[in-house]
């Protein structure tokens, strides 16, 4: 109990992302099968697992691991709690929705204007690999933090990460 008053006003503040989400994402690909489990976490997170099978899956998430919104962790087949790469991934995208506990809607105002510096104004740099969120993120999961350039998702020449 005192966990979830710990994260309740965090979890509150990021309300507003979350309850669209649930109402425009989750819950229709929910009834479309898109989604094998779901699980509320004491932190107040929940974690949509994606169904490989799935539409979705098919046109949306190959490739990639997951995605948050608001207190919601989107992601491809949770494991057992043994598998030490998945829960690395598990505490990075955790610590984005502590992020969204932290800034609220403004989570993906502050993402996007620094992604937008990056691409703008630092042509060494990777709008995504090099963003402070994922930059924490990655920090936090005990993730590599300096993502070399020949180690960009698309290529040492590419600095956005959505192709």
């Amino acid at each position: 109990m005192l966990t979830v008053l710990k994260f309740l006003p965090g979890f509150l503040w990021a309300l507003p992302v979350s309850l669209l989400t649930w109402i425009f994402f989750c819950i229709p690909y929910y009834l479309k099968g898109a989604f094998e489990k779901v699980t509320m976490r004491k932190d107040l997170s929940i974690i949509w697992d994606v169904a490989n099978d799935s539409k979705f899956y098919k046109k949306s998430m190959t490739g990639w691991y997951g995605f948050v919104l608001g207190c919601n962790i989107v992601v491809v087949d949770v494991p057992s709690k043994d598998d030490d790469w998945w829960a690395d991934h598990l505490d990075h995208e955790t610590t984005h929705v502590y992020q969204n506990y932290i800034f609220g809607i403004l989570f993906y105002v502050v993402y996007l204007i620094h992604m937008a510096y990056l691409l703008a104004f630092c042509k060494d740099k990777h709008s995504y690999h090099d963003n402070f969120l994922e930059r924490w993120a990655r920090k936090s999961a005990g993730q590599l933090v300096d993502i070399p350039r020949e180690d960009w998702m698309d290529g040492p020449n590419d600095r956005f990460p959505w192709n």
